[in-house]
């Protein structure tokens, strides 16, 4: 079974449409959620759906995780393998043209891996896992500075952590949280996160 071909069966299955499920990605991510016509492509097969965003928001949508997504789905030989070469990364996110990462690790495992790439006054989103059980993030700086902020109580107040090379950071991803260089320098992190939710 196809990636899309899943997608499908558990919008089906859930009762939902095509227009249905959209108003539902609408609702959670606002003026970022997928267009309708790509949804509708990422469902017909005819469009990538490397990015873990547009995947997150999908399953966001139906109520599941990536991580069910991905059950019983064919994978190719490079998303499996154990030796991924850097052209063969499969997806990533790009905030702005300052701020991205990719997916350095093979979709078949229980976590992501993500190497997060900053240009100077580079910053991604607010996020949070929506995960329902514990969702760690282990934050390691490859080179440069970065600062992490991170909202423990739900409130509008971020507390703010600085981190330079080969400090690491470990948190509760389903707090909300950004990353921010403020930094004159390029910045490189490496990012484990478990479960697989962004």
């Amino acid at each position: 079974m196809k990636l899309h071909e899943k997608i499908r069966i558990i919008r089906k299955e859930s009762g939902l449409s095509l227009k249905e499920l959209h108003r539902r990605i609408i609702y959670h991510y606002g003026n970022d959620a997928l267009g309708y016509w790509t949804l509708s492509r990422i469902e017909l097969g005819k469009h990538k759906t490397s990015h873990i965003s547009s995947l997150e928001q999908i399953a966001t949508g139906l109520n599941v995780t990536v991580s069910e997504l991905y059950e019983g789905v064919d994978r190719d030989q490079p998303e499996s393998s154990p030796f991924i070469r850097k052209t063969q990364r499969r997806g990533g996110f790009t905030f702005n043209d300052k701020a991205k990462f990719e997916i350095v690790s093979p979709s078949n495992l229980d976590f992501w891996m993500l190497e997060f790439k900053f240009l100077p006054g580079g910053k991604t989103l607010v996020k949070r896992s929506t995960a329902i059980n514990d969702s760690l993030e282990f934050v390691y700086v490859v080179q440069g500075e970065i600062i992490c902020h991170i909202n423990n109580d739900d409130s509008d107040t971020f507390k703010t952590h600085t981190l330079k090379k080969g400090d690491t950071l470990t948190f509760d991803n389903r707090k909300p949280s950004y990353f921010e260089n403020i930094s004159n320098k390029k910045t490189t992190l490496l990012v484990y996160q478990n479960p697989k939710k962004i």
